[in-house]
Formats: structure tokens, sequence, C-alpha cells
């Protein structure tokens, strides 16, 4: 690696194994309590923990299976779709567990009920409504 860059004014470099480090170190560090460290060893370190932070949080292999991520699939973009996903899933299952079973709207299934009514000739609505004309029409 060549040295000749233009911010490299010092008349005179100093390898960085030969600089002693005087710094905190952090305990994810393999160099914590350890005494007698230099730059070298330092910055060396630094970059291993970069790059195993870096393959922990990397998005590329997401793919868009049934959650579509927009660009850039980066960790914050990421969360903040699986978030909303999240949040809309819970409001769903809340409208869930709070519909009764016997309330549920069925206009949408399109039976065909015939002359079939409600006891005050309304049209039936709900699964509880058409549960009990049932039951009712099978009753001597």
């Amino acid at each position: 690696m060549s040295c000749n860059k233009i911010t490299n004014t010092c008349p005179d470099s100093t390898n960085a194994r030969c600089v002693d480090y005087e710094g905190n170190i952090p305990e994810i560090s393999k160099l914590y309590e350890q005494g007698c460290i230099n730059t070298h060893e330092t910055t060396e370190d630094t970059y291993e923990l970069v790059e195993k932070l870096y393959d922990q949080i990397d998005m590329s292999e997401l793919g868009n299976d049934c959650i579509e991520y927009p660009l850039p699939k980066d960790t914050k973009t990421v969360v903040k779709v699986l978030e909303e996903k999240v949040c809309s899933l819970i409001g769903r299952v809340d409208t869930l567990e709070d519909t009764h079973i016997c309330d549920v709207d069925i206009t949408g299934c399109n039976f065909d009920f015939g002359e079939l009514v409600d006891p005050c000739g309304d049209p039936i609505t709900t699964l509880g409504q058409l549960l009990q004309i049932i039951i009712d029409k099978l009753q001597p």
C-alpha cells in the first residue's frame, strides 16, 4: 500500500504497531482487559467488529415473498416495514377477537336464501341470524 497521499503530510511516519493506545476499550472487544495494546491492534479489532455488525444487519438477502420491501433495503427501512405490517395485523386480530362469531357479516358470501328471511321479513345478514332461522325451521 502506498502512503504517497496528499493528506499524508507528516515528514516521518510511525508504524501503528509502535503507537501505544491508551483510550477506553469496550467490553465487546477481544482486546478488553488486555494491557499494552497498540493502534494497529485497535484498528484491526474495530474493523473486525464492524464486519461482524455489518453481517448481522445485512438485509440484502431478504426477498419480497410476502412482504414487499422498498429500496434501500437497509435495517431501518426493513424494520419500519415490518412494524407497519405488525401494527396492521394487530388491528385485524383485535377486530377478529372482538367480533362474536354470530355477529359475522355473511352478506359477502352471496348465499341464495330464496324466500328465507328473518322473523321481521328482513334479509339475513349475520351468521347468528342464519343459524337461528335454520334451527327454528328444523324444530317441529
